[in-house]
């Protein structure tokens, strides 16, 4: 593959405003943004980040593609997994960045620590620490 970018699964959100999304992603998980595409007339077409190991898309909704925020359609449709180390810190970050808590970080017998959060103008999001070996 080379001089190919890898196959990977990126998800690309939809929001009222990417500007807003892109600033609690970097605060409450330490996204950090890699390229931004705005129109002639400065509306963003999207902007990329790096979370972890990862990537998002993110951009603002758009109707006239049924590409539509979750508070357009009443919730989130999709949860995003992050997997940290420290999910009581990140889980904190989260709230003290905006999110709400749906779901206290608690063991759980899938994962050793589990947590759900609804993130403003974007998606629900879910922390969870490593199981220890």
């Amino acid at each position: 593959m080379s001089g190919q970018r890898p196959i990977t699964l990126t998800p690309h959100l939809f929001v009222r405003n990417t500007d807003d999304a892109v600033r609690f992603y970097a605060s409450a998980f330490g996204a950090v943004e890699l390229f931004r595409n705005a129109l002639p007339d400065g509306r963003v077409l999207f902007v990329e980040l790096a979370l972890g190991g990862g990537r998002v898309l993110i951009s603002e909704e758009t109707p006239s593609l049924n590409a539509l925020a979750p508070s357009t359609i009443g919730g989130p449709p999709v949860m995003l997994m992050l997997e940290v180390q420290d999910v009581d810190t990140v889980a904190a970050r989260a709230v003290d960045a905006g999110a709400t808590v749906e779901m206290p970080v608690q063991e759980m017998f899938w994962a050793s620590a589990t947590g759900c959060s609804s993130i403003p103008s974007a998606t629900a999001g879910l922390s969870r620490r490593f199981a220890s070996s």
